[in-house]
């Protein structure tokens, strides 16, 4: 068997070389299914957060409540602090999906 000549090898890596990546032009990003069915969700979801944890500073800051069972104050108290990054985290994603549908993300 016989090798090929040094000189074609070089040549076709310099062809390789010289390919240029087609441009592709950008498309604007638009929400896909899950993004759309989360984005009409996401404002219910919202609001049943921040009434929830209303509903937990008024059971707060009712006196009568703290004359029942310590461990219901401690578990208010831990819902309140797991709600806060739960609606930050949901106002964030709202706002990602918002700019998404016009066009700035």
């Amino acid at each position: 068997l016989m090798q090929r000549p040094a000189e074609t090898v070089i040549k076709k890596e310099k062809a390789v070389k010289q390919e240029r990546p087609k441009q592709q032009k950008e498309k604007p990003r638009t929400l896909t299914f899950k993004e759309k069915k989360e984005l009409e969700v996401l404002p219910s979801l919202i609001e049943s957060l921040e009434t929830e944890r209303e509903n937990l500073f008024i059971f707060l800051g009712n006196p009568d409540s703290y004359k029942e069972d310590p461990s219901v104050i401690t578990s208010a108290k831990a819902r309140i602090e797991a709600l806060e990054p739960e609606i930050a985290s949901s106002y964030e994603r709202w706002e990602t999906l918002e700019a998404i549908v016009n066009g700035s993300g």
